[in-house]
């Protein structure tokens, strides 16, 4: 519940940019189910956690970064 709730409030704030982790992120909650962390399949489950975190942070900082550079907020 906490992954969709997280890809919702990005959702909102970001838009389509962030279906890609979004997508990801809730392959990784659907695998995590039964596998956790045990070899192999619950180590590639971490490491798609990891790798979806990875890229739903990416629209955040590039909000940041321009709204860094132009000193307004923006939800570009």
């Amino acid at each position: 519940m906490a992954s969709l709730g997280t890809c919702a409030v990005l959702w909102r704030q970001h838009g389509a940019r962030v279906l890609p982790g979004a997508a990801m992120l809730l392959a990784a909650c659907w695998s995590s189910v039964d596998s956790h962390i045990f070899w192999p399949r619950g180590v590639f489950t971490m490491l798609g956690f990891a790798l979806a975190f990875a890229v739903l942070s990416v629209p955040a900082f590039r909000s940041a970064v321009a709204t860094a550079r132009t000193g307004t907020l923006t939800n570009h």
